[in-house]
C-alpha cells in the first residue's frame, strides 16, 4: 500500500487488482467484488494503456531515462512521458494528452485509432522489447522507449491507425538463411538437371 507501489501500479496501467481472501486493499485502490475466494480492487489512477502525449521529457539514453522516469512525479509522465531519442519538445505547448482506443490485441500485434490534437507521440503501455516493428497508416516508423520501458511512435496532427507487429531479429535471420538454402537447393538441381541432358545428347 506504499507510494511507491501507487506509483509502479498508475505507470504499468494496472487497474484491478486480485487480494487473497481476507486481504484489505491499500488506500489507493477500491475493492469493487469480495467473495470467498479473493478480493478484486480497482486503481482509478491508473494510466490508460494507449495515449497522445503532446509534450515530453528528452532522454539521451537508457540510464537518462531511468533517472528520468524514476525522479518524476507518475502524474507527470501521462503528460509528458520520457522519451528516448526524441528530439526537443515544442515550446509553448501545453495540450492535455488524450486517450487512444486499441482495436484489436495479440501477442504478436496490437493495432490502435487515435486522433491526435496536433503534433506528438502515441504512448502505448506495453514492453519496450527489441524485434517489434510499428507503422503509422501502413507506413514503416520508428518507435521509441518511453518511460524507460514502453513505446512511443510519432504523429502528426489527424486521425491514425498505428500498428505494432513483433518480427523478432532470429525469425527474420532464419528466413533469410531459409530462403538462401533454398535457392541454392533450386540451383544445384538445375546445374544437374541440365548435366543429365548434356549427358544424353552426348550419348
Amino acid at each position: 500500500g506504499s507510494p511507491r507501489a501507487q506509483n509502479l501500479a498508475d505507470l504499468f496501467a494496472v487497474r484491478y487488482l486480485l487480494l487473497a481472501p481476507g486481504t484489505p486493499p491499500p488506500s489507493w485502490a477500491r475493492p469493487v467484488l469480495r467473495t470467498s475466494a479473493a478480493t478484486v480492487a480497482v486503481n482509478p489512477s491508473a494510466f490508460p494503456r494507449a495515449w497522445v502525449a503532446y509534450d515530453w521529457q528528452r532522454s539521451s539514453g537508457r540510464v537518462d531515462a531511468l533517472r528520468r522516469t524514476t525522479d518524476s512525479p507518475t502524474p507527470r509522465l501521462l503528460s509528458a512521458p520520457v522519451i528516448e531519442g526524441a528530439p526537443t519538445p515544442p515550446t509553448g505547448v501545453a495540450r492535455t494528452a488524450t486517450p487512444a482506443r486499441i482495436v484489436s490485441d495479440g501477442s504478436e500485434s496490437v493495432t490502435v485509432q487515435a486522433t491526435a490534437a496536433g503534433a506528438g507521440y502515441l504512448i502505448l503501455d506495453d514492453s519496450a522489447y527489441p524485434g517489434w516493428q510499428a507503422s503509422v497508416d501502413g507506413r514503416a516508423v520508428p518507435w521509441y522507449p518511453a518511460d524507460e520501458n514502453f513505446r512511443a511512435v510519432p504523429l502528426r496532427a489527424g486521425r491514425h491507425v498505428i500498428r505494432f507487429s513483433y518480427r523478432p531479429a532470429s525469425a527474420l535471420a532464419g528466413l533469410i538463411v531459409s530462403g538462401a538454402c533454398a535457392i541454392a537447393l533450386l540451383a544445384l538441381a538445375l546445374i544437374g538437371w541440365r548435366q543429365s541432358r548434356l549427358a544424353r545428347g552426348q550419348g
